[in-house]
């Protein structure tokens, strides 16, 4: 985290474009505190600015008087949906003050300059939050080594906002830790999740959100829901490459997520299985051309890359596919760094599944890759430039906050959660995690 958002906090830092919106500094420690009283330089840079010459960008400037608290405040028209960077001077004469020309020298060499981001939004996306997700995880409930409880908690410990856990054949793990933690002050947002698998092994599928399970569905009827799929296969009209029954199975198992009121997921096409493609690409891409599954997972297969090309050539032909980052994980101790370090952020107006699937489908979501250091972020342009902001002014933070979160509800189901003492001191740590987010974000 950069030393900057430790000495201060910005708010909001997201703001509506086109409008004018008033930005506070305030100091989190004493050696931060601009002084009651004194004038500051403010500058306001557009990012995405139109300038010929490197020493002459346009920038609005400011002359800022510093609050009895030690905060400062401006008040700007930000221009355009972009990142609009500030930059704030303080006086060489503040050191004037000092009692021993020692601390004078030590503190006139310090930067004096500070440097920092104000992102403005277009009313579409202005009002929604950035959250970060996990959709597609497993639990020891099939073939995970952690239980739910503690997959909750490493998850919500790394500043994840909601998660499905998808075990293979099998809903219940995603339930118990729904049941577990709903009387719980959590604030995050547990989902219903199942990696489906009809009629064999051949076929995986995420489903996520919906009511009832597509696996437990099959177990109960599959006579009657093989005569589906045949009647399918009758209508169908598959391109060369396509298996006929195999892609009818897909399209059955798409509708039934739809069904339960839950969104598809097209898992990891490009995974080697069998020292082959898990999915024949003829395959993969009539699926997205026709729009079947609710979006295209990115995940670390060990073959990203080329599912993202896919996803860059079919996107280049005109196709709207949206996509979602999931770690497919079935290790989340965070002793091994951060869970689902491929995940998903998604700009939404709130963390209800209802608002998180119309974000998804609307292209308002990105993948983001942690897996080595720098994050790399895949989705629309104008989504991929908001998520880089948020990633460097929002997350550090945000996930120092959620850290002693995650360790309560990792523990949760020792004592099942009855624990009066730490329920009230989740509803305290949810309290600031809360109180940030909304500052950030401005809502």
């Amino acid at each position: 985290m950069k030393q900057f958002y430790r000495d201060f906090r910005i708010t909001p830092s997201v703001v509506p474009a086109d409008t004018e919106s008033t930005i506070t500094m305030h100091p989190q420690s004493e050696n931060a505190r601009f002084l009651p009283g004194k004038t500051y330089k403010v500058s306001i840079r557009e990012v995405e600015c139109a300038c010929a010459y490197y020493n002459a960008f346009p920038a609005a400037t400011y002359d800022c008087v510093a609050a009895a608290d030690g905060s400062l405040s401006f008040t700007h028209t930000f221009r355009g949906e972009q990142k609009h960077t500030v930059t704030v001077q303080r006086p060489e004469d503040e050191h004037h003050g000092m009692h021993f020309d020692i601390n004078r020298r030590v503190r006139a060499a310090e930067n004096m300059t500070y440097t920092f981001g104000i992102y403005a939004l277009a009313p579409d996306l202005y009002g929604c939050r950035a959250l970060r997700g996990e959709l597609h995880c497993h639990t020891w409930e099939s073939d995970g080594r952690q239980d739910a409880a503690r997959t909750v908690g490493n998850y919500r410990a790394w500043g994840h906002d909601f998660l499905a856990i998808t075990d293979h054949y099998i809903h219940f793990a995603s339930e118990k830790a729904m049941r577990l933690f709903a009387d719980a002050p959590l604030d995050m947002t547990l989902l219903f999740g199942e990696e489906v698998h009809l009629p064999t092994e051949r076929i995986h599928a995420v489903h996520v959100g919906g009511t009832e399970s597509i696996n437990a569905d099959w177990r109960a009827r599959p006579a009657e829901i093989r005569a589906e799929v045949e009647t399918i296969m009758q209508t169908l009209t598959v391109d060369e490459g396509v298996h006929p029954e195999d892609y009818a199975w897909r399209l059955w198992i798409a509708k039934r997520a739809r069904d339960f009121g839950g969104i598809s997921l097209l898992a990891h096409p490009h995974w080697i299985w069998n020292n082959t493609f898990f999915m024949a690409d003829a395959t993969t891409k009539q699926l997205l051309r026709e729009g079947i599954h609710d979006a295209l997972e990115f995940n670390d297969s060990g073959t990203l890359d080329s599912t993202i090309a896919l996803w860059v050539d079919l996107r280049a032909q005109g196709l709207h596919i949206p996509i979602v980052g999931v770690s497919d994980g079935h290790n989340n101790d965070t002793t091994s760094g951060m869970p689902g370090a491929i995940h998903t952020v998604v700009a939404a107006k709130s963390r209800s599944f209802a608002d998180i699937a119309d974000a998804i489908r609307k292209g308002h979501s990105v993948a983001v890759d942690c897996t080595s250091g720098r994050p790399r972020i895949y989705g629309s342009s104008r989504m991929v430039k908001f998520v880089e902001f948020v990633m460097e002014a929002f997350y550090p933070m945000y996930e120092e906050l959620c850290r002693p979160q995650g360790l309560l509800l990792a523990e949760w189901s020792l004592h099942g959660g009855n624990d009066a003492q730490s329920v009230e001191l989740l509803r305290l740590l949810n309290a600031r995690s809360e109180k940030y987010a909304k500052a950030f974000f401005g809502i």
